[in-house]
């Protein structure tokens, strides 16, 4: 091979190294860029949720709040038996079942005392979203003494 041949051989080898470098930056470039796009569109999508779900529980506390005022649940829970506990179970129930129908997101609405292992006084539910509400039966009312949510708010200042 001359000497013409071997420049231009090892001209065309640099260039193509040169271009197969070059191509490859440009790529681990580009895949960079996308993922750090991806990664950003999907922070955003995750904020956006944590934003919402902070605002489902302001709202479930405040219905909850709601419902304790507006419903005789304290009366529920003091009263000694008789024709005033009846009265304001009735209430409770009245409102709890209004509720879940409003609300159809929510499953389950509940009053539990702390006599009897923190046994429930009433619960309406439904077994899923769109389902109808139905009133739990006494016999069916179950003790939630040894839950944590309830030990943890039993504890808590009134």
């Amino acid at each position: 091979m001359t000497i013409a041949g071997r420049i231009t051989l090892s001209t065309v080898a640099v260039i193509l190294l040169t271009a197969l470098v070059l191509a490859l930056a440009v790529d681990f470039g580009i895949r960079r860029s996308l993922t750090r796009s991806e990664f950003e569109r999907q922070q955003a999508f995750a904020e956006r949720l944590a934003a919402d779900l902070n605002g489902d529980v302001r709202g479930m506390r405040e219905d909850a709040a709601a419902l304790v005022l507006a419903t005789p649940a304290a009366e529920l829970l003091t009263a000694p038996g008789g024709a005033q506990r009846d009265r304001a179970k009735d209430e409770v129930l009245r409102a709890f079942r209004a509720e879940l129908a409003a609300k159809p997101r929510y499953l389950q609405l509940r009053v539990i005392g702390e006599a009897d292992g923190g046994r429930e006084v009433v619960r309406v539910e439904r077994s899923g979203e769109g389902e109808p509400v139905r009133t739990v039966a006494d016999a069916n009312l179950q003790p939630k003494g040894d839950r944590p949510y309830f030990t943890d708010t039993v504890s808590l200042p009134p």
